[in-house]
């Protein structure tokens, strides 16, 4: 990238903020059955989220701020020259190599024919960080059969079908269940299957259908009925944890799928569970007086403002 590419990108990041996302949460170690759904499932509205939002302009860069006078200064960058430099506030990281694929989008599918989209770990972790293309099988799998991935969990290299992908994977056999995409747009996701809901989560990359359900019932054939949201909790849904052991409560986290089923990661936005910022904490029923071991109060989920349907009673413990 050019040098005075880089300054640009550098003012854009500095300047440009991030918004929150939608219904979100995710990854790794889980079973290979498809998660239950019942009548006894608590299904949020398809909720909606938003991600980080790119800056439309970002003036432009004095090169030399000793020297400049009034005004915006003549950088000598031009768009027209700079090639696949000029890639705004979000680049695709650098090639590393065929293996790998192409940098596309998870919502628009814009992969070569024959691929599709996928989130995937290219830093080795547990967790989905990033989008690439992978190879589409001869004979995809479609919703709800089983399938096979290729090296763990978090590979983004399955045999279900373009728009879908393999989830609720037991890490010993690689095998697990084609789940769909969402579908319209970042802002408005849709799942056609009334019993899920859009997760959207993992920087973005992660947006999956996934069955909703109740944290007290822990109703997932499978998997645990965890929370899910980024900067808040917005619900609830059939999700696999991402971390191995699971973190304890009380004890500190960073995402809803690292804690044990029938707890949650605090947000920012939440009273805390210890004294060390975000922790797991394991969730109470506000109608049961000494649900939370001594020492704790049950706090509401949700406040008023944002209560979904039937979860009035969802609390966790937090110190008082």
């Amino acid at each position: 990238m050019s040098t005075h590419a880089s300054a640009v990108l550098l003012a854009l990041l500095v300047i440009t903020g991030c918004g929150p996302n939608v219904l979100a949460g995710g990854d790794d170690e889980s079973t290979g059955d498809a998660p239950a759904t019942t009548a006894s499932t608590t299904s949020p509205s398809t909720s909606t989220t938003t991600t980080p939002a790119t800056s439309t302009s970002a003036g432009t860069l004095d090169p030399d701020p000793d020297t400049s006078t009034s005004g915006n200064a003549d950088t000598g960058f031009d768009e027209d020259d700079c090639g696949q430099d000029c890639c705004g506030f979000l680049c695709p990281p650098e090639e590393s190599g065929d293996d790998f694929g192409p940098y596309c989008d998870v919502w628009e599918q814009d992969c070569p024919e024959q691929e599709k989209c996928m989130p995937w770990a290219n830093d080795g972790g547990w967790r989905w960080n990033s989008p690439r293309c992978s190879p589409l099988a001869e004979n995809p799998r479609q919703v709800g059969e089983p399938c096979a991935v290729e090296g763990s969990a978090v590979s983004g290299i399955d045999d279900c079908d373009r728009g879908l992908m393999c989830f609720y994977v037991d890490p010993l056999t690689n095998l697990g269940t084609c789940v769909a995409n969402c579908g319209g747009t970042e802002a408005n996701p849709i799942c056609e299957d009334p019993s899920t809901s859009c997760v959207l989560d993992f920087d973005g990359v992660f947006n999956e259908c996934l069955p909703t359900c109740d944290p007290f019932l822990q109703d997932c054939a499978s998997s645990g009925c965890l929370a899910v949201g980024e900067s808040d909790v917005e619900g609830f849904a059939c999700g696999v944890p991402i971390a191995d052991p699971l973190v304890a409560d009380f004890e500190p986290c960073d995402h809803h799928w690292v804690c044990q089923p029938g707890s949650l990661c605090t947000t920012e936005e939440m009273a805390p569970s210890c004294d060390d910022g975000r922790c797991c904490a394991p969730m109470c029923d506000l109608a049961m007086p000494g649900s939370c071991d001594e020492g704790y109060a049950c706090l509401p989920v949700f406040d008023e403002r944002r209560l979904p349907p039937n979860y009035e009673l969802f609390g966790y413990c937090a110190l008082p």
